[in-house]
């Protein structure tokens, strides 16, 4: 649940963003029987909010949340995909493609890999180790393949 001073922010954001005029605020403090954000009380200000966002929204404006992972996640993304290429490479499991039996044989080998129980319970430090090993493993089976191709 917001605060009353964080739905005021948010409100002035939202006047920003709709390029909403003193004039045209004062007149929506008016049609709520105040002069000023602060003599709203929070179901006023979510009100208000609730149309400036449907507002932005029709305009195609609306700014859409953050979709970026955590270095958490990310470091898990990347663990996965280094120990899937290195099975990949030494034939365990298919290049591309991966079911759920593939995924549950690479977060298994990265739990064996870091002595935990579960994937994640693996830290983040540890994470980027065995992504590190694994991929300079897979890396040099790739360049004994191409010893051997040529």
């Amino acid at each position: 649940m917001k605060t009353h001073s964080q739905y005021i922010k948010e409100l002035h954001i939202l006047f920003n963003q709709c390029n909403i005029s003193d004039a045209n605020k004062a007149a929506i403090y008016n049609s709520y029987g105040v002069t000023s954000s602060k003599e709203l009380n929070g179901a006023q200000l979510g009100e208000i909010c609730n149309k400036l966002h449907d507002l932005l929204r029709k305009d195609g404006r609306e700014a859409k949340p953050s979709r970026r992972k955590t270095p958490l996640q990310q470091a898990q993304t990347c663990c996965k995909v280094a120990i899937g290429k290195l099975l990949a490479a030494q034939g365990k499991i298919p290049a591309s493609g991966w079911s759920f039996a593939e995924w549950n044989l690479i977060t298994g080998t990265a739990c064996r890999a870091a002595g935990v129980d579960a994937f994640h319970q693996i830290p983040l430090s540890k994470l980027r180790g065995i992504a590190y090993e694994f991929n300079s493993q897979a890396q040099a089976i790739a360049q004994s393949k191409q010893i051997i191709n040529q």
